[in-house]
């Protein structure tokens, strides 16, 4: 019989090696200490961009608890209601017909009842509205809650104050009446593989574009500003 974390590392495998073009890509290796990214982000491609919201205290490099390399991103909630968000924008892919992958690590430094950050694929009209997000993930120091269009669909438990791994892949339907799919994979320590690969169709009240695709990290507000979400090896890419 196969082994379940064989079945996971097949996953993983199938995911990651189709062919695709990189539209971004930071391991925030060439930052100084303590620099807070913005603008357009070294390195290749170079079309590629981030943006913050928040105090530049938030989004800071940092070598303490470094995930991969020798640096990660710290990046920290806002005081009471204020924002604390991150985006990484993509150069923009000329064919939104074709799947897009997303990858990042994480640690997440917190409290266990901590209700944790957010991360959503999402597009340029979703402002602050989750129904809007294509995929998000609730991401707390025991588990990653999935779904789409604001209503949850899988929950993966897990160890996430340790590194962990996520790649999700959204594609498109081929055809009118054929529903957008994603494909998750979440590689870590302590989580049980037979949760970790979550697939579905997405909300049929998005409608997936990936010329207008990004990756956005926010806190939820109330949280406890003593909490941090460090990032790395940020990636999204160009499928099939």
């Amino acid at each position: 019989m196969e082994r379940p974390y064989r079945a996971i590392a097949l996953v993983v495998i199938a995911m990651t090696v189709a062919a695709c073009s990189t539209l971004l890509k930071d391991d925030f290796e060439s930052y100084n200490v303590g620099q807070s990214p913005g603008g357009e982000i070294p390195g290749s491609p170079s079309c590629d961009e981030i943006q913050t919201e928040g105090d530049p205290s938030q989004f800071a490099v940092e070598t303490t608890n470094a995930i991969a390399g020798d640096k990660s991103l710290s990046f920290e909630p806002a005081f009471a209601n204020a924002i604390s968000q991150i985006d990484f924008l993509p150069c923009q892919p000329a064919n939104n017909q074709r799947s897009l992958r997303f990858r990042w690590r994480g640690r997440f430094e917190g409290p266990a009842d901590s209700p944790g950050v957010q991360v959503r694929i999402t597009d340029a009209n979703a402002e602050a509205q989750l129904f809007r997000a294509y995929l998000f993930f609730n991401i707390t120091r025991s588990s990653i809650a999935i779904g789409s269009a604001g209503t949850v669909t899988h929950t993966v438990a897990g160890d996430f104050s340790r590194p962990h791994s996520v790649i999700a892949r959204i594609v498109p339907g081929t055809a009118p009446g054929i529903q957008d799919k994603y494909f998750v994979a979440i590689v870590g320590e302590g989580i049980n593989p037979n949760d970790a690969a979550p697939e579905g169709p997405l909300s049929d009240q998005v409608d997936f574009q990936a010329q207008e695709a990004f990756l956005r990290m926010i806190w939820k507000p109330f949280t406890n500003v003593s909490e941090t979400y460090r990032v790395d090896d940020v990636m999204i890419e160009l499928g099939q």
